[in-house]
């Protein structure tokens, strides 16, 4: 082999070297999945014009490995301290209720009625919210209720997610800072629709167990996991019916959050 076939053969032979780890790995992807391949490659080489030609073929194997699994983006729950100054219900959230029209606030069954919602703001300091400025409240004099609020929150299809809330009651036909009738219950509890329909009566909701805590936080928590719409729906949730209805039958409600949760379902 001449001297200047011998040049070009080395420089071909380096050309595809450099394609090789630079190109081909643009080419083929960086690790998205875990796939071992081998290609043969050739390289035509022409030590002159019109006489000599030689095909060299290099076995090349490129090995992509597998990246980092990136974790589901947590799910961004508009204004959870339920943070106001004043009004009806706190911005992001919406109120709902269950309504049993003409039959409401009637003995025995005592089914409910439409309830009042109002920004929390304790001037008082009787402790009716955790941080500041304000809770979201819910209550009705002498009337039975079911209703909270909720909101719907854009979230990866089949993530488990867990929903919870800081809730508080005041029944009773005294004023506070006197205690609660300890036989009356608040009925608290939280839920998550898995596909963001925003029916609080729609049958796929996942519910909490009730939780009846009277005169103090305590914190209400459900898990699901959401479905293929792209969105849930979590509601905050009491229920003062099928009990006679005193002067105040009163909740609040502080401090939600919507998380992935660790745990299986």
């Amino acid at each position: 082999m001449k001297r200047n076939e011998t040049t070009e053969l080395i420089v071909g032979i380096l050309v595809f070297v450099a394609c090789a780890i630079f190109v081909l790995p643009l080419a083929f992807g960086s690790g998205r999945n875990t796939i071992s391949q081998a290609w043969w490659y050739s390289v035509d080489l022409y030590a002159d014009h019109a006489h000599f030609g030689q095909a060299v073929y290099l076995p090349v194997v490129f090995r992509n490995y597998p990246s980092t699994p990136t974790p589901p983006l947590a799910p961004t729950l508009l204004n959870p301290g339920f943070d106001a100054w004043e009004g009806s219900t706190v911005p992001h959230w919406y109120p709902w209720h269950e309504d049993a029209g003409d039959n409401c606030r009637q003995a025995p069954d005592w089914l409910p009625c439409r309830p009042n919602w109002w920004v929390e703001r304790d001037f008082n300091g009787y402790g009716l919210y955790r941080s500041y400025p304000s809770s979201q409240a819910i209550g009705a004099q002498y009337g039975p209720w079911h209703g909270g609020v909720m909101q719907t929150v854009s979230v990866a299809p089949g993530t488990r997610l867990r929903f919870s809330v800081w809730a508080r009651a005041f029944i009773s036909n005294d004023d506070l800072p006197n205690p609660s009738y300890s036989s009356w219950k608040p009925n608290f509890q939280v839920g998550i629709d898995p596909e963001g329909k925003g029916l609080w009566y729609d049958p796929d909701i996942v519910w909490s167990a009730p939780v009846n805590v009277l005169d103090q936080w305590v914190q209400v928590s459900v898990e699901a996991t959401a479905g293929a719409s792209g969105k849930v729906t979590v509601f905050v949730s009491a229920n003062m019916t099928g009990q006679i209805p005193l002067t105040h039958n009163d909740a609040w409600f502080d401090d939600a959050k919507l998380e992935i949760a660790t745990t299986g379902p």
